[in-house]
């Protein structure tokens, strides 16, 4: 990136941080890297595209470890120190130590024996971050030691046949069979076995169970963005989709403050359901008066005046009338 961004002398930025101090005119083959190799490294130009290197570099190294090693340069605000600093701790000794220590561990204890303890494909990540790690250290496999440390460490019993045919083959004529070509063709009968096809039925399965009980996004043709009662069931597809659509839509999670047309509509409700109230206990004690002052009438007019007559007895010839005839008889 820095072969393309000017300085502002018209200079690539990449002369900030070139290796040698001293300008060096001879021996290049274009004027740009002429340029780059002329610059001066000091002056009020080279310190506003130092400013700028170092901007760069403080973007790319924030949040990851390689900050520390640039902090305490901060205040000079100088991309060719913060490069340094990083080359010092990256490149010396200690770390190339440490990194190569972890690729021959990595060499003695990789091994591929089935799909349950390691799966094939992080087998061949992990071997691939090995080689990667010797190259970095100027200490990289040619491709037939890659070849056969690949043959070694598979050591699944159901392979053996795809083994023994690829060593067959490295050796006809003299040919060498690349690593990548290898890892394929293993990879290949590796998704054959019994064990992986179970294991991917298995996984399948728990997608599907997964999957089950969900329920649909969409609602009269559109996301629906409201509560959703199994929204873990639903795919990672579809659960991206509805956040989403509530991010576009300014919905926020947790509880939602009220706008002014549901505020003035509650309180509407409100002083409708309180009259309402009110003309009820008015009903209320209106029918409980009426039902005191009807008992009172009715208990006044029974409790004053004369006995009641009976004379409805003897005309009907009811219990008055019969008690008359009996004691006629005695």
């Amino acid at each position: 990136m820095l072969s393309t961004l000017l300085g502002v002398n018209g200079v690539p930025l990449l002369y900030v941080i070139r290796e040698n101090e001293e300008a060096e005119p001879k021996g290049h083959n274009t004027f740009v890297q002429k340029c780059i190799a002329c610059a001066p490294l000091t002056g009020l130009h080279f310190e506003a595209d130092a400013r700028k290197v170092h901007q760069f570099t403080t973007s790319f190294t924030q949040g990851e470890t390689s900050e520390q090693w640039i902090k305490m340069h901060v205040k000079k605000q100088n991309g060719r120190i913060d490069l340094k600093a990083l080359c010092a701790h990256y490149q010396g000794a200690g770390n190339t130590t440490r990194r190569i220590a972890e690729a021959t561990r990595l060499r003695e204890t990789l091994h591929y024996k089935n799909e349950r303890s390691l799966s094939f494909a992080t087998f061949l990540s992990k071997v691939q971050h090995m080689f990667n790690l010797f190259e970095e250290e100027d200490e990289p496999l040619t491709e037939s030691a890659k070849f056969i440390f690949l043959m070694e460490k598979v050591q699944n019993p159901q392979l053996e046949a795809d083994i023994s045919a690829l060593k067959v083959k490295s050796g006809l004529g003299g040919t060498s069979v690349l690593f990548t070509d290898a890892a394929n063709l293993i990879a290949a009968s590796v998704a054959t076995l019994p064990e992986s096809i179970s294991k991917n039925r298995i996984s399948s399965m728990k997608q599907t169970d997964a999957s089950e009980g969900a329920e649909s996004i969409y609602r009269n043709g559109k996301v629906y963005t409201g509560y959703y009662k199994k929204f873990h069931a639903l795919s990672q597809a579809d659960r991206d989709t509805v956040m989403a659509e509530r991010e576009r839509q300014g919905i926020k999670k947790g509880p939602q403050k009220k706008t002014g047309r549901q505020v003035l509509f509650a309180k509407t409700t409100e002083k409708e359901l309180t009259a309402t109230k009110r003309k009820l206990k008015k009903a209320n004690r209106k029918i409980s008066l009426l039902q005191t002052k009807g008992n009172s009438e009715g208990n006044s007019s029974t409790s004053g005046g004369d006995e009641p007559s009976n004379k409805g007895g003897h005309s009907f010839g009811g219990r008055e009338e019969k008690k008359g005839k009996k004691s006629k008889k005695n």
